[in-house]
């Protein structure tokens, strides 16, 4: 009866082990399904997001971006809001090739209480601008690169779209402006104004920028670009200026 007491106590034993280990298995299993299936649905939903599947040969774009001028006048402003606005179509030549153009337009705001370069001259004091507006027109042109269009598309990861990354060659040229400012005299305390409006096209003094861009489409309607690389402006055939540009818009595409 003992031994039977024993086999009994042992039977039970191995089985509640074999459960326990039975039951673990398939807890890890579990486990490792579900970080699976996760990480499918993130790759599908972030191809969704940017079409990654959806052909398209022509893409317009209008966007916005927070800027800042760089002169040192404008460092000296209590106030500076600035901003740069752009609308431009892209046309797809090939999977891999593209070209642009369009319009980018700078805007600033600021109030100052130093010396503003641009105001009138005055024998009595200095000329402080304490308002200040203006809006810059420039055009660009230019053709992109997406290098890893094709292989994307041969791979089934991928279609004829504007998400990618690319290097391309850009150039700008500046196209006139409009500016207004309200100074005042630190010496006789008048006030003034004046508007300056330039209609010039120095097409003769392009910038030249070669650069590494990341676009992605943002849904149906919406698209992130930014690209940053050496940038030249050519003041004349024996003068130039060497800068580091770097670009970015976010806004409507479709």
């Amino acid at each position: 009866m003992k031994i039977t007491h024993y086999f009994l106590f042992a039977f039970l034993t191995v089985a509640r082990i074999a459960t326990a280990q039975t039951t673990d298995s398939l807890r890890t299993e579990q486990t490792t399904e579900d970080a699976r299936i996760s990480a499918i649905e993130v790759k599908r939903f972030i191809r969704y997001i940017t079409r990654a599947d959806v052909e398209e040969r022509t893409l317009v774009k209008v966007g916005i971006w927070p800027a800042s001028d760089r002169y040192e006048f404008f460092r000296q402003a209590r106030v500076r809001l600035a901003t740069t606005l752009g609308l431009s179509v892209e046309q797809k030549l090939s999977p891999g090739w593209s070209v642009l153009a369009g319009v980018h337009t700078n805007l600033h705001y600021l109030q100052s209480t130093a010396p503003d370069p641009l105001s009138p001259s005055s024998q009595n004091g200095v000329n402080v601008a304490i308002k200040t507006r203006g809006a810059e027109f420039v055009l660009e042109t230019g053709v992109r690169h997406y290098y890893a269009q094709r292989r994307r598309i041969t791979a089934g990861r991928g279609s004829n779209n504007f998400s990618g990354d690319y290097i391309g060659l850009h150039m700008r040229a500046n196209a006139g402006g409009i500016y207004r400012g309200t100074f005042q005299n630190t010496t006789t305390g008048e006030s003034f104004r004046i508007r300056s409006t330039n209609r010039s096209v120095k097409l003769a003094e392009p910038q030249f920028a070669l650069v590494y861009g990341v676009q992605r489409r943002l849904g149906r309607f919406g698209y992130f670009d930014i690209n940053a690389g050496p940038g030249y402006l050519l003041r004349s055939p024996t003068d130039g200026t060497l800068s580091f540009q770097l670009n970015a818009l976010i806004g409507f595409g479709w």
